[in-house]
C-alpha cells in the first residue's frame, strides 16, 4: 500500500482540535452554506497551474453537481462522537497488524496533511524499513504538481516489495 497526503483520523476525545484541517472544515462549512465550492479555482491556485481549473470544473456543470466535493471535508471525523470515528478506529486496529509493505510519500508543502505520515510510519508494522519519501516543492495536490515523481516512487516501491 502506498499513500500520499492523506490521513486516517482516530479521534479519542470530543474536544475539537485546532489546526489547518479544522480551519479548512470551517471554511468549507461557509461554502456549504453558500451552496457552492470553487473546485477548479481551488485546485488550480493551490497547485499553481491555471490550466487545471477547466479540467477540475468539467465534471460540475453547475453547483448542483458538487454535492460530493462540497460535503467531503465535513465527513472526516475530528471528534470521537462524529460519524465515521468508530469505523476509523476499527481501521486502525487492522493497520496495527498490517505486515504487508506500506509506504508514505507526503509533500513538503501541504498544511492540511503536514505530519500525517507519522502515525502510519509509527503504528503500521509493514511501514518499518520502507523508503518513506518527502516530495519537495509540492502542496496538497501532489498528483498535479509532482505526479511523475510520485509515480516513480510508487513503481520502485512495488518493484522492491513484490510478494
Amino acid at each position: 500500500m502506498a499513500i500520499a497526503n492523506t490521513g486516517l483520523p482516530n479521534p479519542q476525545t470530543d474536544q475539537v482540535p485546532g489546526g489547518a484541517f479544522v480551519n479548512w472544515k470551517n471554511l468549507n462549512q461557509r461554502m456549504i452554506d453558500a451552496g457552492d465550492i470553487p473546485t477548479g479555482n481551488m485546485v488550480a491556485s493551490t497547485a499553481g497551474d491555471p490550466s487545471l481549473k477547466e479540467a477540475y470544473d468539467a465534471p460540475f456543470p453547475d453547483p448542483s453537481y458538487k454535492a460530493g466535493p462540497l460535503i467531503m471535508p465535513q465527513r472526516v471525523p475530528i471528534v470521537r462522537s462524529d460519524a465515521g470515528a468508530a469505523e476509523n478506529s476499527a481501521a486502525w486496529e487492522v493497520f496495527r497488524r498490517w505486515e504487508k509493505p506500506f509506504l508514505t510519500s507526503f509533500s513538503d508543502g501541504d498544511p492540511i496533511t503536514r505530519g500525517g505520515f507519522i502515525p502510519f510510519q509509527r503504528q503500521i508494522p509493514g511501514a518499518q524499513g520502507q523508503p518513506h519519501t518527502t516530495i519537495e516543492g509540492a502542496g496538497h495536490f501532489l498528483q498535479e504538481q509532482k505526479g511523475e515523481e510520485w509515480a516513480e516512487i510508487v513503481v520502485e516501491f512495488m518493484r522492491s516489495n513484490s510478494i
